[in-house]
C-alpha cells in the first residue's frame, strides 16, 4: 500500500499536486483565505505534541463513526476532563501552521491582539472613570470595539453543523478533512493516513516497530540535528530554522549515502558479498508503508531473533 492508499481520490490527487508545487519548495499552501506554512525544526517537538488534533481517528469509537472528524475534535474541546488540553493543542497548532497568535482580532481592519494584550488593556479601562457602555476594549489601530476571538467554533443555525472560524475565515467539516491531510503530508515526508486500516493490524504493526526499535535504539531531536550538522556543511542555526520536511529528508539522505558508500567499499575490498549491486541512495524505491505488517507477528518475531 502506498502513502496515499487510505485517502479518497480527490484529496490524494490534491496532496500529490501540492507536493510538486508547494511542499518541494517550502512554500505556504493557500487554504480557505489563509496560508498553511511549513513548520520548522525549532518547533518540531511542539508539532508532535499538538498534531493529534489532526490525527484523531474518529473511526475507533462507535460515537465517532457517526461524526465528521471536525465534530469529533470539537467533542474533545468540550470534554470536561480534557477539554482545556485539547483547546491548548488546537490553539498552538494554528499558531504554528497559520502564523497567527491566539487572541482577538478586529474584523474591520484585520489587526490582532494577544489575550495578554487584551487583558492588560481591559484592566486599564476598568480603572478609568467612564460610563459602563464605554468600558470596552477597542482595536488600537482603528478604534472598533467589535472584536472577535481569533479561533472559535460555531454551529450553522440551519444545518446545526459545526465549523471553525479562524481570523474570520470559515473551515467547515469538508475543509477540515483537507486541512488534516495537507498539514501532515506537508511536514512529515513519510506520513500516511492509517485511519482506515484494521485496528488489529495497526496494533500488530506498532508492536513490530517497538521490537525493531529495541535493536537500533532511539535518537532525540537534538541528537539528530547534531548528527546532520556533523555530516553536512549546515550550521546549527540553519538546521533549527529548516522546515521539518526538508530536515527529515536530509537526515534520511545522509544515512542512506553513508550506508551505500560503506557497502560499495566493502564490495570492492571483498569484505562484503552481494548478488546484486546495492540500490543507489538517490534512487531508492519507496517501500510499502506497512512493510512486513502483513506477516504473522510470530513469524516476524522469529525473523528478528535471527538478525
Amino acid at each position: 500500500m502506498d502513502r496515499y492508499g487510505c485517502l479518497n481520490e480527490k484529496i490524494a490527487n490534491e496532496i500529490q499536486q501540492y507536493e510538486a508545487t508547494y511542499f518541494t519548495y517550502d512554500e505556504p499552501v493557500p487554504f480557505c483565505g489563509l496560508q498553511i506554512y511549513p513548520i520548522i525544526m525549532r518547533n518540531y517537538n511542539d508539532f508532535m505534541l499538538v498534531n493529534p488534533c489532526l490525527t484523531l481517528n474518529k473511526n475507533e469509537t462507535l460515537e465517532g463513526l457517526k461524526q465528521t472528524h471536525l465534530d469529533f475534535l470539537i467533542g474533545k474541546l468540550n470534554d470536561q476532563e480534557e477539554g482545556q488540553l485539547w483547546t491548548l493543542r488546537l490553539s498552538k497548532l494554528f499558531e504554528l501552521i497559520f502564523h497567527l497568535k491566539d487572541g482577538v482580532w478586529c474584523p474591520q481592519c484585520g489587526n490582532t491582539m494577544t489575550y495578554a494584550e487584551f487583558i492588560t488593556q481591559h484592566r486599564e479601562i476598568l480603572t478609568q472613570e467612564k460610563p459602563e457602555e464605554e468600558k470596552l476594549v477597542a482595536c488600537p489601530k482603528c478604534g472598533s470595539t467589535q472584536l472577535e476571538a481569533m479561533i472559535r467554533y460555531v454551529a450553522d443555525p440551519e444545518t446545526k453543523k459545526y465549523k471553525l472560524v479562524v481570523a474570520g475565515h470559515s473551515i467547515d467539516a469538508a475543509a477540515f478533512e483537507r486541512l488534516r491531510q495537507i498539514v501532515m503530508y506537508q511536514n512529515l515526508p513519510d506520513y500516511y493516513d492509517d485511519s482506515k486500516i484494521d485496528p488489529d493490524l495497526k496494533k500488530d504493526y506498532a508492536e513490530r516497530i517497538r521490537i525493531k526499535s529495541q535493536k537500533s535504539g532511539k535518537a532525540t531531536t537534538e541528537k539528530k540535528i547534531v548528527c546532520v550538522a556533523a555530516k553536512t556543511s549546515y550550521k546549527m542555526d540553519e538546521l533549527y530554522n529548516m522546515p521539518i520536511r526538508k530536515f527529515l529528508m536530509l537526515l534520511t539522505a545522509v544515512d542512506d549515502a553513508i550506508q551505500y558508500e560503506a557497502t560499495r567499499v566493502g564490495m570492492m575490498t571483498g569484505m562484503v558479498s552481494m548478488k546484486e549491486p546495492p540500490e543507489h541512495w538517490i534512487y531508492k524505491k519507496e517501500t510499502d508503508v506497512m512493510g512486513d505488517a502483513y506477516k504473522s507477528l510470530d513469524e516476524f518475531k522469529s525473523e528478528m531473533s535471527q538478525v
